[in-house]
């Protein structure tokens, strides 16, 4: 069995990961009970990182209770390893701002459908961890050439 160590990432590096990608989850308290939805998010750099996020009125993320959580992530089973990047922070609606923030960014849902409720998560701590092994495994299976 190998070891595994867990590192703590930078904010860069959360930062950085946060602009890498474009699908997370969020998570929002409705109705005093925790619920989770997969989004497609942008990050938008100024001057302090926020990240923003289309919906529809009157969505369970657009009705959440203030405060939200929200996660990146990538795993390897294979190699038992991954990291993690975790935002917690307030939610707004952006309706004042809706015409700067698209010409800023291009927030395409998956959906076919209008989302036309744009809300920014602004981040009160972004941190992140990556888990690694010690050793590291062959990338193919041995069993393969026998």
């Amino acid at each position: 069995m190998t070891e595994a160590r867990f590192e703590e990432l930078s904010y860069s590096r959360c930062v950085e990961l946060l602009s890498a990608f474009s699908v997370g989850r969020i998570a929002v308290v409705v109705d005093r009970f925790p619920i989770i939805f997969p989004v497609n998010y942008r990050v938008v750099n100024a001057p302090d990182p926020w990240l923003a996020i289309r919906t529809r009125r009157h969505s369970p993320i657009d009705r959440g209770e203030g405060h939200v959580a929200f996660e990146i992530d990538s795993i390897d089973t294979k190699h038992q390893q991954g990291w993690s990047v975790l935002v917690r922070g307030g939610i707004r609606d952006l309706a004042q701002q809706t015409q700067a923030v698209k010409a800023e960014i291009d927030s395409q849902p998956w959906t076919g459908d209008e989302r036309d409720v744009w809300l920014a998560v602004q981040p009160l701590t972004i941190t992140g961890r990556a888990l690694h092994h010690s050793t590291v495994d062959w990338e193919f299976d041995l069993a393969a050439y026998l």
